[in-house]
């Protein structure tokens, strides 16, 4: 079971992210998963999850050029360095899921101000008034996953990110991001 609990996850935040953009909400939930699981479980993993779901992603909406794969891996790529930095505490776990839903709000609609040929400044602002928007329920989002995945994870005895360990253990140099004891 613990191996389908990253496939299962991540089935069910692409539902809900093709469920939102079919009634007009650009939701990537899934760019929240793939860093939750690169943080928690494994760069590789991540990285593979990010590809397979990019992929479906833009077959499922048609598009022409498969951006989606690459944000993926840029959320992977950014999990697994703020891994590395070791950041913890209160706010500022609430900082991936703003830049992800931001960025990627930027990155997915900027096509519709510079495919046309004529730059529309009336369209830059609508997209960033939608990414403030989206940043913040970015950041609301991703507090609820970790908190449910967190939950899931430690029942099931994977890997997990754990805002609250991190943030006790931090001053203490050991340091785990949630793992359990081994």
């Amino acid at each position: 079971m613990k191996q389908l609990f990253p496939i299962f996850t991540m089935t069910l935040l692409m539902l809900l992210e093709f469920l939102g953009g079919n009634t007009g909400f650009l939701l990537p939930f899934a760019g929240l998963g793939v860093f939750y699981f690169a943080v928690s479980a494994h760069w590789g993993q991540a990285a593979a999850l990010a590809v397979i779901c990019g992929a479906l992603t833009d077959f499922i909406y048609g598009r022409e050029i498969p951006l989606t794969p690459l944000l993926l891996i840029g959320c992977a790529a950014f999990g697994w360095r703020w891994r590395s930095l070791r950041r913890s505490g209160g706010w500022v776990n609430l900082l991936p899921g703003t830049l992800i839903f931001g960025g990627m709000t930027v990155l997915l609609l900027s096509g519709s101000i510079f495919g046309g040929g004529a730059f529309d400044g009336g369209a830059l602002l609508d997209i960033l008034a939608l990414a403030i928007v989206m940043s913040v329920v970015g950041a609301g989002s991703f507090f609820l996953l970790c908190r449910l995945l967190d939950a899931v994870g430690r029942k099931l005895g994977c890997d997990y990110y754990s805002m609250e360990e991190s943030a006790q253990l931090a001053g203490t140099g050991h340091y785990h991001w949630g793992r359990k004891k081994r």
